[in-house]
């Protein structure tokens, strides 16, 4: 019956846009440059923004984890002649440096 009710709102117009989007097949409009893309879309397909709060709560937890992990190993100092030896080798010490700031 609800459904039924809410069919016939749509149909006359009367359904909000704000209702018509809550819908899990709608598709999603891009905040930051306006297209719509498909509903089961991550990110816009113009400028790549995310699209929903799900997706940008998964690469949070996702870099979380990697820089914990990158963290971890960087306090091993095998690691981290291992790295001082290449940076040296690809003579990558300006570039080092400028990320570093030292």
């Amino acid at each position: 019956m609800k459904d039924m009710e809410s069919k016939l709102l749509a149909l006359s117009g009367l359904k909000t846009e704000e209702e018509k989007a809550a819908s899990p097949l709608a598709p999603k409009p891009c905040s930051r440059c306006k297209p719509v893309d498909p509903a089961t879309g991550k990110f816009c397909s113009q400028c790549s923004m995310t699209l929903d709060l799900q997706t940008v709560m998964e690469l949070e937890e996702a870099r979380s984890k990697a820089d914990s992990f990158m963290s971890r190993l960087l306090e091993d100092q095998e690691v981290q002649r291992l790295l001082a030896q290449k940076i040296k080798q690809l003579h990558l010490q300006d570039q080092a440096s400028q990320i570093t700031g030292q």
